[in-house]
């Protein structure tokens, strides 16, 4: 018995990491703007052109459909909600069900008008951060309903992180502007340097320690959470898209392309150093990630009709 279990552990220890497909959620539309995870790892929420869907990631089958956002949205999820920005309100919803426990309108910042491109969740669901098109960067108190604009960049926004700790906040611009700012504030904490082309994703490790840069010259960068300073950087094969931490691990997930977006790879990286543990290649552009809180499991959407689901080892 003691035998077989330190057989089982040793096999657990040395097993390779991997990144597996391992089935698919088919839809009827051509691209699927972005997805979430609810919190238990159970659902999937896809943001189309038709509206929100809820779908069980066991069955494959959709459970929920709305309406109410009909033209693309951006969605992320922590704690039991799911937030929605999109067309002029950013929503918090409950997940799965999708009835919003709250709405907020975006005029005050001038954001109603504007295409969403990207958001952020604190971890325990009670705030946002959201950029447009247009450069603009605001931070959501759900709770309260509250909007400030914490930045006006050049160019529009292309990805935002929020820490851990939801003290401090990532926006990367059109114009290669990447700024880190107190959430509580509005005060500019770092402008980080090196930058020469624009990041394309930002993620805050699952420790919260460091940021992950990913830019279009194909550089993943890390840069250290006390000072800002760079700390390591790697090369990755084509433009990285999107990037999240896995949580309880020091490995991030990066999903990138080439220049025609035609196939992408979703890869398992380490840190410090962003080694390449296992990566899986697929057909089409990747835009969006979302990981269970287990970090076993993984979901993508972009261009294509279908929600790819993979298995993650680490």
């Amino acid at each position: 018995m003691i035998l077989s279990q330190l057989s089982a552990l040793a096999l657990s220890l040395f097993a390779p990491a991997t990144v597996k497909l391992t089935g698919t959620i088919e839809t009827e539309f051509e691209e699927i703007w972005s997805v979430a995870i609810s919190s238990d790892g159970k659902h999937v929420l896809a943001s189309e052109f038709s509206g929100l869907r809820v779908y069980d990631l066991a069955t494959k089958k959709e459970l929920v459909h709305s309406e109410r956002w009909t033209e693309p949205c951006a969605l992320a999820s922590n704690a039991p909600i799911a937030v929605a920005f999109g067309g002029a309100e950013i929503a918090a919803l409950d997940f799965p069900g999708l009835k919003p426990s709250r709405s907020i309108p975006l005029k005050a910042v001038g954001m109603d008008q504007s295409a969403p491109t990207a958001i952020a969740v604190t971890r325990d669901g009670s705030g946002a951060c959201i950029g447009d098109d247009e450069g603009r960067f605001a931070w959501i108190d759900l709770k309260t309903g509250k909007v400030r604009q914490l930045h006006r960049f050049k160019g529009g926004l292309v990805s935002v992180a929020i820490s851990p700790d939801g003290r401090m906040a990532a926006a990367s611009s059109s114009d290669s502007e990447v700024l880190v700012m107190k959430v509580g504030s509005g005060e500019v904490a770092a402008r980080l340097n090196g930058l020469e082309e624009v990041v394309g994703t930002l993620t805050f490790s699952a420790d919260g320690s460091s940021l992950i840069a990913g830019s279009d010259d194909g550089i993943l960068r890390q840069f250290d959470a006390k000072d800002w300073s760079e700390v390591s950087r790697g090369r990755h094969q084509g433009i990285a898209f999107c990037a999240v931490a896995l949580p309880g691990s020091s490995r991030v997930l990066v999903a990138s392309a080439g220049e025609s977006s035609e196939n992408s790879r979703i890869s398992l990286l380490s840190l410090p150093g962003f080694k390449t543990l296992a990566f899986a290649d697929v057909k089409g552009g990747i835009w969006w990630l979302a990981v269970t809180p287990d970090a076993r499991t993984l979901v993508a959407c972009g261009e294509s009709s279908k929600i790819r689901i993979f298995s993650v080892a680490d």
